[in-house]
C-alpha cells in the first residue's frame, strides 16, 4: 500500500478493526472471557423433582440480581438427572461465590461446572 499513497512527512496510524472476525468466533471469544471472569458460570444443582423446586432455585438466583441463561429440564429421558448444569450471568467472581453460597445455605447440592 505504501506505493499507492505518499505519506512522507506524515504520521500514519494503522487501524485494526477486526472487521473480518467471524461472528461465531466472536461469540466463542466472549464466552471464554466471561467464563474466565466468572461473569458466566455453569451450575449443577441437584433438586428433588417436585412442584416449585425449580422455581425456588430460580427465585434465589434472581433475588441476587443474577440471570439464568437457559435451563433444559427434559424429564422423559432416564439418563438425565434433575438439576443438570445451567449457565448463570453474574457480575464477577464475588457475585458468583455469593450465588453458590446462597443456594448451598438452602441445603441444595451445588457444583460449579466451568
Amino acid at each position: 500500500m505504501s506505493s499507492r499513497l505518499d505519506a512522507s512527512g506524515e504520521i500514519v496510524v494503522p487501524i485494526l478493526s477486526g472487521g473480518n472476525l467471524d461472528i461465531s468466533m466472536l461469540q466463542t471469544l466472549l464466552t471464554h472471557e466471561l467464563t474466565a471472569r466468572k461473569q458466566q458460570i455453569r451450575l449443577r444443582v441437584r433438586i428433588d423433582d417436585g412442584p416449585g423446586k425449580l422455581a425456588d432455585i430460580s427465585d434465589r438466583i434472581a433475588g441476587l440480581d443474577a440471570n439464568i441463561r437457559t435451563i433444559y429440564h427434559y424429564r422423559a429421558d432416564n439418563s438425565l438427572s434433575v438439576g443438570d448444569a445451567f449457565p448463570v450471568e453474574t457480575s464477577g467472581e464475588s457475585h458468583a461465590a455469593k450465588i453458590i453460597e446462597t443456594i448451598e445455605e438452602q441445603r441444595y447440592d451445588v457444583d460449579l461446572v466451568n
